[in-house]
């Protein structure tokens, strides 16, 4: 049944709760919105990427697009979905410039970001840097940035990526010393921290407001260091962010505590496009359950307004997500939420979000321990 007028109201007006919490005070706040540029049109993206999930209606065209550049990962951390891509036997390469030509020369001029990183860690694609030099030096893309581990980058390749004009970069770093080692096995603590700092030492020497510098931790591998947190990162990172805990490692039904009434709005203003091209439900599809479509053959535009898409987007509105979607079985946004914890930082008092039902404990998170094996092919 789709919502009633009573049933949309309540939805517009409810509270919502952000998996995102910004650990910087509210003047970086301002200047990190600010130092994006592009204020006018950043501003209507803005209204469209809250307002079309609040009112359940689509854009033209997504707000913002994941392109996968890599679906790779040297790493095995323990909460990614990684190894049960390892497990399913999926192949985890690097995108094409063609297609990624391909992508950009049809959307450059009517999406406000791409995101060039997903599932993967896109520095293992040795043609990243390239990519978003076409994407915003040639093609004047608003928003063109990418998430990141930072462990394979070095002076030389930092130094490279100051040349790109790549609006902001987000490097994922869970916790200080022998946690962050545990979780983001290979890489070293002390190295990464160096590295940091060489980056933003050198963006500043060059005279340079961007790329501007984020990052972020799950939230249990601060739980007991967030002052500390933030004391290392604040001189060095634009934005320090903790995340509600995503527990992404396990495609199993019964992982969360799923809230039947939840409305995602990622499908009214998202989309995720696989390092091949194939076009998945949403960026929670780590598996590749749903595959909507193939920009190597279609548009991005035909995709989004395709049935697959639509009948998604009905699905939230008429709250039948679970029956009618496998992904959203697994996914940890629409988990229900234990609430009334908080964390206080430099005398502010930040909310968090803990889902009910998989909870990460540091302690047992060790990503040198993690063993992926494939499972048999079957006939």
């Amino acid at each position: 049944m789709a919502l009633t007028p009573l049933d949309l109201y309540r939805h517009i007006t409810r509270k919502r709760v952000n998996n995102y919490v910004s650990m910087t005070n509210r003047w970086r706040e301002i200047k990190w919105f600010l130092g994006q540029g592009h204020l006018v049109p950043h501003v209507w993206d803005r209204i469209k990427w809250y307002g079309g999930p609040a009112f359940l209606i689509a854009p033209n065209y997504p707000c913002h697009i994941e392109v996968e550049a890599s679906a790779a990962c040297q790493m095995k951390c323990p909460m990614c979905g990684q190894g049960k891509m390892y497990e399913q036997g999926l192949k985890m390469g690097n995108m094409s410039m063609d297609l990624f030509k391909k992508i950009v020369d049809e959307v450059h001029d009517k999406v406000f970001s791409i995101k060039l990183s997903w599932r993967g860690e896109p520095s293992l694609n040795p043609q990243l840097h390239d990519m978003i030099r076409y994407a915003k030096l040639e093609k004047k893309m608003k928003s063109v940035a990418f998430l990141t581990n930072f462990e394979r980058y070095d002076e030389a390749g930092i130094d490279d990526l100051l040349t790109t004009g790549v609006d902001y970069v987000s490097v994922s770093a869970d916790g200080l010393g022998d946690v962050y080692e545990r979780i983001r096995y290979p890489a070293k603590f002390d190295e990464t921290v160096a590295k940091m700092k060489y980056f933003r030492r050198r963006r500043d020497e060059l005279g340079l407001i961007r790329p501007l510098i984020r990052v972020q931790t799950i939230f249990s591998a601060i739980r007991d260091s967030a002052e500390d947190y933030l004391k290392l990162w604040e001189p060095i990172a634009d934005r320090v962010n903790f995340i509600a805990d995503q527990y992404r490692a396990d495609h199993n039904e019964d992982a969360y505590d799923l809230d039947p009434d939840y409305i995602c709005g990622v499908p009214f203003i998202r989309m995720a496009i696989c390092w091949d091209g194939k076009v998945t439900q949403c960026f929670s599809d780590y598996g590749e359950k749903t595959n909507y479509g193939d920009i190597n053959n279609q548009s991005v535009y035909t995709v989004w307004h395709s049935e697959g898409m639509k009948r998604l987007r009905q699905s939230m509105r008429e709250k039948t997500r679970l029956e009618n979607h496998v992904t959203c079985r697994t996914c940890d946004l629409g988990a229900k939420m234990s609430s009334g914890e908080f964390i206080t930082v430099q005398g502010r008092e930040l909310p968090v979000r803990i889902n009910a039902g998989k909870k990460l404990d540091p302690d047992d998170m060790n990503a040198k321990e993690n063993r992926w094996k494939k499972k048999p092919k079957t006939a």
